[in-house]
């Protein structure tokens, strides 16, 4: 009797600790959504304020799609690593509302397999960076001509992307402006271009604005200029992948778009894909050393392009185009 006793005992206090562990340990971890991006794809300041369910992790290229990611940040010149078999739907309908008409462009003329798989949502104008050459500034006459200087020659730093380059020759007026463009190169290096210009081993670089904006404010040796002819535009776009367990969380979309945000984002050189009137309150007519007039005219951003992406057949047609320049 008294073996059955503890018997019933023993069943009982294994019974209460399968229960206790069951409701704790047992439990199964509920893990955060999860972005990626990377380095340049946003200020830190937004990723501060994704909701508490959220985290962000970086990346390097090569992109290479993660099966626990929820969303990609990235750059539009590298959308087509990915390919849109690997997106789903994003819900535009919410997210589309009173965009500019340059991310409208942008959209439209993505390829039809990214159609409604592609958010635009930050953009930053590409403007060329000097090192004392703070007189410039005050022309505003001008042009990517600047770049054919005498005393520029093998002295600049133009990007990794033959495409963006051709985009500027042709902007130029000629496309045999290529083969100029392509003798004034020291490098073909935008990720790195700030560098070269703060050691003094490159005089000038062609980059996105946001890559050197803040250090416009802390060195007076550099300044940066809009051609007056406009810009191309780097895209920050927003991607689901096929193995989201969520979609864009639309509220941290509005917290990015709001003033009190915008006025801390827009100084890093980050335009929001938000209608241009909120320009005005935002932004100072001179910051730095480097003259913002030309954005707050909407007839600038007019003269603004983007890259689309390219097919197949028209990447041999500009590699052809860059090899004979």
């Amino acid at each position: 009797m008294k073996d059955l006793i503890l018997q019933r005992r023993e069943f009982i206090r294994l019974t209460l600790i399968s229960s206790l562990l069951s409701l704790t340990g047992c439990a199964p971890y509920k893990t955060n959504f999860l972005i990626r991006g990377d380095k340049f794809s946003l200020p830190e300041e937004l990723y501060a304020i994704l909701p508490e369910d959220w985290d962000f992790q970086s990346f390097k290229s090569p992109i290479k799609i993660i099966e626990k990611e929820d969303l990609l940040i990235l750059q539009d010149g590298w959308l087509n690593k990915v390919s849109p078999k690997e997106l789903i739907d994003l819900d535009l309908e919410q997210l589309n509302y009173n965009i500019n008409d340059k991310a409208i462009s942008f959209i439209n003329n993505l390829p039809g397999g990214y159609d409604k798989k592609v958010f635009p949502f930050f953009f930053s104008p590409w403007v060329i960076l000097f090192r004392n050459e703070n007189s410039i500034i005050t022309d505003k006459s001008v042009s990517w001509d600047i770049l054919l200087r005498d005393d520029l020659k093998g002295k600049v730093i133009f990007p990794e992307s033959p495409y963006l380059l051709i985009s500027i020759a042709k902007k130029m007026g000629f496309l045999n402006y290529l083969t100029k463009l392509k003798q004034q190169a020291k490098a073909f290096d935008d990720k790195n271009a700030l560098n070269w210009i703060l050691s003094g081993r490159a005089k000038a670089a062609v980059l996105p604005l946001n890559r050197c904006y803040p250090s416009l404010f802390q060195d007076p040796r550099l300044s940066a200029f809009l051609p007056n002819f406009g810009a191309p535009l780097n895209w920050i776009v927003i991607v689901r992948p096929k193995g989201s367990s969520n979609s864009i969380p639309l509220g941290w979309i509005s917290k990015s778009w709001s003033k009190p945000t915008l006025a801390k984002i827009i100084p890093r050189g980050f335009f929001p894909s938000y209608n241009y009137s909120y320009l005005d309150n935002i932004i100072p007519k001179v910051s730095g050393n480097f003259n913002l007039d030309p954005l707050l005219n909407q007839k600038y951003w007019n003269n603004c392009w983007s890259l689309p992406l390219l097919s197949d057949e028209s990447k041999e047609e500009f590699t052809k185009i860059w090899n004979n320049a």
